[in-house]
């Protein structure tokens, strides 16, 4: 029997969690130690109005995802080969096999965003979770001694890129806007600078851009 109705993927719910062991991760789920700092809830709030502009033809907003997005792949990459480089480090230690260090009691936060950036973002901040354990199983193993400076820079490299959406401003323009040069289409230009050509005329094979 067939049924009459298809169900509507916009209607799916999914449960996710993310689970973070090392206390620095955990602080940058909100950012909770440093105010004015960007954690993870801060960056999906900020993606998510810049997702609302970008279907409002705001060009600007496409500007500042695609940025976002190039630079969370750009992060992945660099968290990967740091992951690499700790991984050969603890492999290579004579006589102990060992894994990164685990919190016996690690905490789980539920994850519930309204664009798929939330959640690359999440997945970004479980990978620094697992290099941030690497580079504290090192330490306690008397293998690294420069640990501070590795550890900042996980954190600038979550942080650089969690402040992407940070240089967007709501200013209202759309591209008819930017078209017809009117006046907020001057201020949003005094403000955000020129938009490319490229994101103005939507020339960029990017699926999650506005059409």
């Amino acid at each position: 029997m067939l049924m009459k109705k298809t169900s509507n993927i916009t209607h799916l719910q999914m449960d996710s969690k993310i689970l973070l062991h090392t206390r620095l991760a955990q602080s940058m789920f909100n950012y909770s130690w440093q105010h004015g700092k960007m954690g993870l809830l801060q960056f999906a709030k900020s993606t998510s109005n810049l997702w609302k502009a970008a279907h409002q033809d705001d060009p600007y907003a496409d500007w500042i995802l695609l940025k976002t997005y190039q630079a969370l792949i750009d992060v992945r990459e660099q968290l990967q080969e740091l992951e690499k480089q700790f991984s050969e480090q603890l492999s290579t230690i004579r006589g102990i096999e060992t894994t990164p260090a685990l919190n016996a009691m690690p905490m789980s936060y539920p994850l519930q965003f309204s664009n798929y950036l939330g959640y690359m973002g999440a997945t970004l901040l479980a990978d620094a979770d697992y290099v941030l354990r690497q580079i504290l199983t090192l330490k306690r193993l008397g293998k690294k001694q420069d640990d501070i400076n590795s550890i900042n820079q996980v954190v600038k490299y979550l942080q650089d890129v969690f402040s992407i959406p940070r240089q967007w401003r709501h200013t209202g323009v759309t591209r008819i806007d930017i078209k017809e040069n009117t006046q907020k289409a001057q201020e949003a230009i005094i403000l955000l600078g020129e938009i490319p050509d490229s994101i103005m005329q939507q020339k960029i094979d990017f699926n999650f851009l506005s059409k």
